[in-house]
């Protein structure tokens, strides 16, 4: 008998526990108030940041293989990369307001009437407009506890789409910078200094993982709607689908066991707020470091390429001989080979060797051509007599 009272009151109070938790709002169905609307702000000032230090390791790395004339296409490739993470850039720090309360007049501001292309020729202004709705935005939202007309799952599936938009681009970025560049670089110069060393590309590597995890973070713990696909991000894919098949045994990055770790679900919006606010402090130490790192590897590689290395001895000895060649030929491919080397070469001197090799090889065939040719012309003529 009393075993059966007790399964009575455990269902009781599993029963009241159920239907509380039904009328309650989860948290992406709740409204924005201050505390959500800073979380928010702080993540996407964390991508902003995230995207001002990719494109100043971008600019240092254009810097440090200018010099190298050879790499002109990789370097305007760069270039177009340091434009399109500027473009993500604008949506971060412009474009994306989280929410207007009704209190602001739309009518004061450009910047909630005009485009953005139509305005964005006065950044400082443009600044000061922004700055101004988010000081009116957080005064009305602190008044009395008021809330806004947007829900938590709008706005962060907004934002983490576009977060997912700029986590792609930014991996083409570092497959380009750490592995097709290394091989294009050494191919074209054989100067081991204009690489990036092992130790930046671990970091590179390690803060993409980082930030890739923080969305789906924010897409779990939510438990936000992922069937459009506009929240799915390809290295995640390709993680869980090697971990689902027993068949395939490929570690995909070195953040493997991080992108596999499960995500808690938040059971309110306060905690979502707290947490959120642990991972941009992460995040923040994290680019930091990654800042400082930029600064003194790529300065120290600057410096070091600028000092002769090995193979600028190598070509050194082989312009030498390229110049004592030279002058057993006749006055003019002396004279052309006397101006390229007053020019900085900037591809490998034994390439120059075999560019003169390949020249005489085409001009030995086409003297066999040419004689091949009036062969030809003979036996043609002999056949025409013939017949």
């Amino acid at each position: 008998m009393a075993r059966f009272v007790k399964r009575t009151s455990n269902y009781e109070d599993s029963y009241s526990e159920n239907y509380q938790s039904m009328n309650d709002f989860s948290p992406k169905d709740s409204f924005i108030d201050l505390e959500t609307y800073n979380s928010i702000s702080e993540i996407l000032m964390c991508h902003s940041i995230y995207i001002s230090t990719y494109i100043q390791l971008l600019n240092k790395y254009i810097n440090l293989i200018k010099r190298a004339t050879a790499l002109k296409n990789e370097r305007n490739l760069m270039i177009k990369f340091v434009k399109k993470l500027r473009f993500f850039n604008n949506y971060y720090y412009f474009k994306e307001l989280i929410c207007v309360p009704e209190g602001i007049d739309h009518s004061e501001f450009e910047i909630l009437n005009r485009n953005f292309v139509e305005i964005a020729h006065d950044i400082p202004e443009l600044q000061i407009h922004k700055e101004f709705i988010t000081e009116k935005t957080k005064h009305l939202l602190s008044e009395e506890n008021a809330a806004s007309n947007e829900r938590v799952g709008t706005v962060l599936k907004r934002v983490i789409s576009q977060n997912c938009k700029l986590l792609e681009v930014i991996e083409i970025a570092n497959f380009m910078i750490t592995s097709s560049f290394k091989q294009e670089i050494l191919s074209k110069t054989m100067n081991s200094q204009l690489v990036l060393s092992n130790k930046i590309i671990e970091s590179i590597s390690h803060i993409y993982c980082i930030f890739v995890k923080f969305n789906q973070w924010m897409v779990e713990c939510l438990n936000l709607n992922k069937k459009n696909g506009d929240l799915d991000i390809e290295l995640l894919e390709l993680v869980l689908k090697n971990d689902l098949n027993e068949n395939i045994n490929i570690q995909v990055s070195e953040e493997d066991d991080l992108l596999l770790q499960g995500v808690d679900k938040c059971s309110n919006l306060a905690e979502f707020n707290h947490l959120a606010w642990e991972w941009c402090d992460v995040v923040r130490n994290l680019l930091k470091n990654f800042d400082t790192e930029i600064g003194t590897v790529l300065n120290n590689d600057a410096l070091n390429a600028k000092e002769m290395s090995p193979s600028d001895h190598f070509n050194a000895m082989m312009e030498n001989l390229t110049i004592q060649r030279s002058n057993r030929h006749v006055s003019s491919s002396s004279f052309s080979e006397e101006s390229e080397q007053n020019k900085p070469l900037n591809i490998p001197k034994r390439n120059m060797s075999m560019k003169r090799s390949m020249s005489n090889k085409r001009q030995h065939s086409n003297t066999h051509k040419n004689s091949r040719h009036e062969s030809q012309t003979r036996n043609s003529s002999m056949n025409s007599s013939f017949y």
